[in-house]
Protein backbone atom coordinates (compact mmCIF):
# COMPACT_ATOMS: atom_id res chain seq x y z
CA UNK A 1 0.00 0.00 0.00
CA UNK A 2 2.56 2.49 1.03
CA UNK A 3 4.70 1.42 -2.26
CA UNK A 4 1.20 2.66 -4.46
CA UNK A 5 0.79 5.59 -2.61
CA UNK A 6 3.93 6.31 -3.54
CA UNK A 7 2.73 7.19 -7.12
CA UNK A 8 0.91 10.43 -5.33
CA UNK A 9 2.62 13.63 -5.04
CA UNK A 10 0.90 16.02 -2.81
CA UNK A 11 2.27 20.08 -2.76
CA UNK A 12 0.79 22.60 -1.59
CA UNK A 13 -0.78 24.90 -4.57
CA UNK A 14 1.84 27.90 -3.67
CA UNK A 15 4.51 25.60 -3.65
CA UNK A 16 4.15 22.69 -6.26
CA UNK A 17 7.37 21.47 -6.68
CA UNK A 18 8.01 20.91 -3.11
CA UNK A 19 6.28 18.08 -1.99
CA UNK A 20 5.24 17.38 1.47
CA UNK A 21 6.44 14.43 3.73
CA UNK A 22 3.84 11.76 4.17
CA UNK A 23 4.72 9.30 7.47
CA UNK A 24 6.22 6.11 5.72
CA UNK A 25 3.82 3.91 8.12
CA UNK A 26 0.29 4.16 8.23
CA UNK A 27 -1.35 5.62 11.50
CA UNK A 28 -4.23 3.08 11.18
CA UNK A 29 -4.81 -0.37 9.59
CA UNK A 30 -8.48 -1.63 9.43
CA UNK A 31 -10.74 -4.13 8.15
CA UNK A 32 -14.37 -3.59 8.77
CA UNK A 33 -15.67 -6.60 9.39
CA UNK A 34 -18.65 -5.27 10.23
CA UNK A 35 -20.07 -4.40 6.56
CA UNK A 36 -17.35 -7.22 4.75
CA UNK A 37 -16.39 -3.89 2.66
CA UNK A 38 -12.77 -4.42 2.61
CA UNK A 39 -10.02 -7.03 3.48
CA UNK A 40 -7.46 -4.46 4.17
CA UNK A 41 -6.68 -0.94 4.45
CA UNK A 42 -4.38 1.72 5.87
CA UNK A 43 -4.52 5.28 6.23
CA UNK A 44 -1.43 7.47 5.89
CA UNK A 45 -0.74 11.03 6.61
CA UNK A 46 0.97 14.00 4.81
CA UNK A 47 2.67 16.94 6.99
CA UNK A 48 3.98 20.32 6.18
CA UNK A 49 6.85 20.66 8.80
CA UNK A 50 5.11 18.65 11.38
CA UNK A 51 1.34 19.63 11.14
CA UNK A 52 -0.82 16.87 9.28
CA UNK A 53 -2.10 18.71 6.31
CA UNK A 54 -3.92 15.81 4.10
CA UNK A 55 -4.93 11.83 4.75
CA UNK A 56 -4.75 9.48 2.35
CA UNK A 57 -6.38 5.78 2.43
CA UNK A 58 -6.36 2.45 0.39
CA UNK A 59 -8.51 -0.43 1.26
CA UNK A 60 -8.86 -3.77 -1.03
CA UNK A 61 -12.34 -4.77 -1.38
CA UNK A 62 -14.61 -7.48 -2.95
CA UNK A 63 -12.72 -9.49 -5.55
CA UNK A 64 -9.49 -7.60 -4.89
CA UNK A 65 -10.77 -4.20 -5.81
CA UNK A 66 -8.95 -1.24 -4.74
CA UNK A 67 -10.30 2.01 -3.69
CA UNK A 68 -8.62 5.06 -2.76
CA UNK A 69 -9.61 8.24 -0.51
CA UNK A 70 -8.06 11.58 -0.08
CA UNK A 71 -9.36 14.00 2.28
CA UNK A 72 -7.92 17.87 3.45
CA UNK A 73 -6.86 18.93 6.46
CA UNK A 74 -5.22 22.19 5.96
CA UNK A 75 -6.61 25.76 4.88
CA UNK A 76 -4.53 25.96 2.37
CA UNK A 77 -5.20 24.90 -1.86
CA UNK A 78 -3.43 21.43 -2.11
CA UNK A 79 -2.07 19.45 -5.34
CA UNK A 80 -1.87 15.72 -5.80
CA UNK A 81 0.09 14.77 -8.71
CA UNK A 82 0.39 11.02 -10.13
CA UNK A 83 2.42 10.35 -12.69
CA UNK A 84 2.27 14.16 -13.41
CA UNK A 85 -1.22 14.74 -13.55
CA UNK A 86 -3.20 16.43 -10.92
CA UNK A 87 -5.88 13.88 -10.04
CA UNK A 88 -6.93 15.65 -6.54
CA UNK A 89 -6.75 19.44 -6.72
CA UNK A 90 -8.75 20.79 -3.19
CA UNK A 91 -9.08 24.64 -2.50
CA UNK A 92 -8.34 26.37 0.53
CA UNK A 93 -11.70 26.54 2.06
CA UNK A 94 -12.44 22.73 1.88
CA UNK A 95 -11.22 22.72 5.88
CA UNK A 96 -11.41 25.00 8.04
CA UNK A 97 -10.75 24.94 12.29
CA UNK A 98 -13.28 26.38 14.67
CA UNK A 99 -12.88 28.05 18.12
CA UNK A 100 -14.34 24.91 20.49
CA UNK A 101 -17.23 26.29 22.63
CA UNK A 102 -16.63 25.66 26.56
CA UNK A 103 -13.21 24.21 26.23
CA UNK A 104 -11.11 24.44 29.59
CA UNK A 105 -7.70 25.95 30.09
CA UNK A 106 -4.92 24.06 29.41
CA UNK A 107 -3.04 21.82 31.31
CA UNK A 108 0.49 21.88 32.21
CA UNK A 109 2.06 18.72 30.62
CA UNK A 110 1.63 16.72 27.32
CA UNK A 111 0.14 14.02 28.97
CA UNK A 112 -2.53 16.02 30.81
CA UNK A 113 -3.00 17.59 27.52
CA UNK A 114 -3.62 14.47 25.49
CA UNK A 115 -6.48 13.40 28.44
CA UNK A 116 -7.59 16.46 27.81
CA UNK A 117 -8.16 16.16 24.40
CA UNK A 118 -9.41 12.68 24.95
CA UNK A 119 -12.38 14.20 26.84
CA UNK A 120 -13.08 16.94 24.50
CA UNK A 121 -13.52 14.39 21.36
CA UNK A 122 -15.80 12.65 23.44
CA UNK A 123 -18.09 15.36 23.20
CA UNK A 124 -18.24 14.71 19.88
CA UNK A 125 -20.75 11.76 17.83
CA UNK A 126 -21.48 10.78 14.15
CA UNK A 127 -23.58 8.64 12.31
CA UNK A 128 -23.71 7.70 8.42
CA UNK A 129 -26.02 6.60 5.88
CA UNK A 130 -24.58 3.79 3.92
CA UNK A 131 -26.59 3.02 0.51
CA UNK A 132 -26.45 -0.39 1.34
CA UNK A 133 -27.72 0.20 4.77
CA UNK A 134 -31.28 0.63 6.90
CA UNK A 135 -30.63 4.40 7.49
CA UNK A 136 -28.22 6.12 9.73
CA UNK A 137 -26.11 4.23 11.90
CA UNK A 138 -24.04 5.20 14.78
CA UNK A 139 -20.16 5.51 14.78
CA UNK A 140 -18.36 5.30 17.73
CA UNK A 141 -15.14 6.96 19.07
CA UNK A 142 -11.85 5.50 18.66
CA UNK A 143 -10.17 6.35 21.67
CA UNK A 144 -6.90 6.73 21.04
CA UNK A 145 -5.94 9.26 18.59
CA UNK A 146 -4.67 8.38 15.61
CA UNK A 147 -1.96 10.94 14.97
CA UNK A 148 -0.51 13.22 17.44
CA UNK A 149 1.61 16.39 16.67
CA UNK A 150 3.66 19.74 17.91
CA UNK A 151 3.97 22.27 15.43
CA UNK A 152 5.62 25.85 15.26
CA UNK A 153 8.57 25.03 17.79
CA UNK A 154 6.41 23.98 20.29
CA UNK A 155 3.60 26.76 20.22
CA UNK A 156 0.79 25.02 18.79
CA UNK A 157 -0.01 20.88 19.57
CA UNK A 158 -2.86 18.46 18.08
CA UNK A 159 -4.18 15.07 17.59
CA UNK A 160 -6.84 13.46 14.95
CA UNK A 161 -9.64 11.38 16.25
CA UNK A 162 -11.56 8.77 14.37
CA UNK A 163 -15.47 8.30 14.44
CA UNK A 164 -15.16 4.85 13.32
CA UNK A 165 -17.67 1.56 12.37
CA UNK A 166 -15.36 -1.49 13.80
CA UNK A 167 -12.31 -0.41 13.13
CA UNK A 168 -12.71 1.76 9.95
CA UNK A 169 -12.69 4.97 11.14
CA UNK A 170 -15.06 7.37 8.55
CA UNK A 171 -14.67 10.69 10.27
CA UNK A 172 -11.92 12.54 11.50
CA UNK A 173 -11.74 15.33 14.01
CA UNK A 174 -8.88 17.36 14.71
CA UNK A 175 -8.66 19.07 17.73
CA UNK A 176 -5.49 21.83 18.16
CA UNK A 177 -3.89 23.46 20.95
CA UNK A 178 -2.77 27.03 19.89
CA UNK A 179 -2.51 31.13 19.81
CA UNK A 180 -4.81 32.80 17.28
CA UNK A 181 -1.78 35.44 16.90
CA UNK A 182 1.27 36.24 17.95
CA UNK A 183 1.28 36.92 22.36
CA UNK A 184 -2.25 36.01 22.70
CA UNK A 185 -3.03 32.50 24.93
CA UNK A 186 -3.49 29.23 23.37
CA UNK A 187 -7.21 27.81 22.76
CA UNK A 188 -8.45 25.38 21.22
CA UNK A 189 -10.54 24.65 17.67
CA UNK A 190 -11.28 21.78 15.92
CA UNK A 191 -11.95 21.15 12.09
CA UNK A 192 -13.82 17.90 10.63
CA UNK A 193 -12.90 15.61 7.29
CA UNK A 194 -14.68 12.97 6.27
CA UNK A 195 -13.42 9.62 4.92
CA UNK A 196 -16.29 7.99 3.60
CA UNK A 197 -18.36 8.36 0.74
CA UNK A 198 -21.76 8.05 2.89
CA UNK A 199 -23.93 10.65 3.88
CA UNK A 200 -22.53 12.04 7.09
CA UNK A 201 -23.41 14.31 10.15
CA UNK A 202 -21.96 15.28 13.58
CA UNK A 203 -22.99 16.35 17.02
CA UNK A 204 -20.86 18.57 19.42
CA UNK A 205 -22.87 17.91 22.78
CA UNK A 206 -25.76 16.55 20.81
CA UNK A 207 -25.92 19.71 18.87
CA UNK A 208 -25.61 19.08 14.96
CA UNK A 209 -22.65 20.65 14.02
CA UNK A 210 -21.30 19.83 10.66
CA UNK A 211 -22.83 17.19 7.62
CA UNK A 212 -22.09 16.46 4.16
CA UNK A 213 -24.41 14.67 1.59
CA UNK A 214 -23.62 11.02 0.01
CA UNK A 215 -20.32 11.37 -2.59
CA UNK A 216 -21.41 9.37 -5.50
CA UNK A 217 -25.02 10.51 -6.08
CA UNK A 218 -23.87 14.56 -6.09
CA UNK A 219 -21.89 16.63 -8.44
CA UNK A 220 -18.29 15.81 -8.01
CA UNK A 221 -15.18 17.65 -8.63
CA UNK A 222 -11.28 17.37 -8.42
CA UNK A 223 -11.26 20.73 -6.11
CA UNK A 224 -13.67 18.96 -3.72
CA UNK A 225 -11.90 18.55 0.09
CA UNK A 226 -12.31 14.89 -0.14
CA UNK A 227 -12.14 12.08 -3.17
CA UNK A 228 -12.87 8.57 -3.62
CA UNK A 229 -11.71 6.42 -6.47
CA UNK A 230 -10.98 3.04 -7.96
CA UNK A 231 -7.80 2.40 -8.29
CA UNK A 232 -7.18 -0.99 -10.18
CA UNK A 233 -7.01 -4.84 -8.50
CA UNK A 234 -4.44 -6.23 -5.99
CA UNK A 235 -2.09 -7.53 -6.28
Amino acid sequence: MARKLDEFVIATEKAPKQPLVREKTPVSRFSNPTRNVSTDGAIFVWLSGERPVAVGSLWIGDEGTVRREFASLSDQALQCRRNEKVVWAPKSDGFAMKPLPDAPKPATTPALRLAQMRKLAARYSGEFAVPTGKGWEDLRLMPQPLYRYTTDKGAAEGAIFALAQANDPEMLVVLELASPKPGAPQTWSYGIARMSSAQMRVRLDDKEIWSVKAYWSNPRATEDPYQEAEDGKFP
